[in-house]
C-alpha cells in the first residue's frame, strides 16, 4: 500500500487497458520430484505460514522421519519438527489425514508449503528444527496466468507536469506499471510488447516475500539496466518507465 501511495501520488491518474499475454513455462525447471532428500537442516528455527497438516509422530520419532513425510506430501517443501512440547492447540492446516493429532509431551511433525518463511523458534532451545527438502512438483496448470498487470499514466498535462512534485510520481517518467507475480513458487520473467518497448532505464520499485526494504521503507527501488524484468515469486513491482 505504501509503494502504491508513494509511487503513483494523489493526483488524478488515468488507468489504461493493459494486456497480459500467457506466459510459457515455469520459473524454476524444478518438473519432478524422484529422489526427494532433505536440503536443510536449522535447529531452533520455526516456519510462519505455509500450513499443510500436522501430527504426532509415534513410530518414528525424528527429523528424518518428518523430512520423509515431507517428502511424501506433493505440496511439501518445508517442515519443523518439535520435540517434547509441541502446540496441541494448533490451528494451522489441522491433522494430516491418516496420522494422529499432535499431543503435549509428545514429538510433532509440521508440513508447509513454499510458502512459508523461516523465523526464530519460540519453542525451548533445542526442541524444534526447520527443515527443506527437494522442491515439490508444481503443476503447470495450476496457476493459469500468474502475471497481473495494470499501467497508469497521469490523467492530464497539468497533473504531467506535477510529477514528481507534493506528492506526484517520483520523477519525470509519465508512465508506470504495476506488476504481480501471484506464483508463490517460481520466478516469472515479463517483457513489454511494443515496438522497442522495455525495461532498461526504468526505475524499480518492488515488494519482494522475505526481503525487507531500506530503514522504515518497506519497498527497495532501483534502476533496471535489462530489457526484462524477471519477478520473484509472490513480488509486486511498480515500474516507472522512460518516455
Amino acid at each position: 500500500m505504501k509503494l502504491l501511495i508513494d509511487g503513483l501520488g494523489n493526483g488524478d491518474k488515468a488507468i489504461l487497458q493493459t494486456n497480459v499475454s500467457k506466459l510459457s513455462g515455469g520459473g524454476s525447471g524444478n518438473d519432478s520430484r524422484t529422489e526427494c532428500r532433505v536440503k536443510t537442516e536449522v535447529v531452533d528455527q520455526d516456519m510462519q505460514g505455509g500450513d499443510i497438516c500436522e501430527f504426532n509422530m509415534t513410530s518414528e520419532p525424528s527429523h528424518a522421519a518428518c523430512g520423509r513425510a515431507c517428502c511424501e506430501n506433493k505440496r511439501c517443501d518445508h517442515f519443523v519438527s518439535v520435540r517434547g512440547d509441541p502446540p496441541w492447540s494448533f490451528k494451522g492446516g489441522g491433522v494430516c489425514a491418516g496420522r494422529l493429532p499432535c499431543v503435549k509431551g509428545g514429538f510433532c511433525c509440521f508440513l508447509k508449503t513454499n510458502a512459508t518463511r523461516p523465523i526464530k523458534s519460540s519453542y525451548k532451545p533445542g526442541t524444534a528444527t526447520g527443515g527443506t527438502t527437494t522442491p515439490s512438483h508444481v503443476d503447470p496448470g495450476a496457476i493459469d496466468q500468474p502475471i497481473y498487470a495494470r499501467a497508469f499514466v497521469p490523467a492530464t498535462d497539468s497533473d504531467a507536469a506535477a510529477a514528481g512534485v507534493g506528492g506526484g510520481w517520483p520523477g519525470p517518467e509519465q508512465r508506470a506499471v504495476l506488476l504481480t507475480n501471484f506464483d508463490s513458487r517460481n520466478n516469472h520473467t515479463v517483457s513489454l510488447a511494443g515496438d522497442g518497448e522495455t525495461f532498461r532505464g526504468a526505475t524499480l520499485w518492488s515488494v519482494v516475500h522475505g526481503v525487507a526494504g531500506a530503514w522504515d521503507e518497506p519497498f527497495a527501488r532501483r534502476k533496471s539496466t535489462k530489457e526484462t524484468l524477471t519477478m520473484e515469486p509472490l513480488a509486486v513491482y511498480l515500474a516507472f518507465l522512460p518516455m
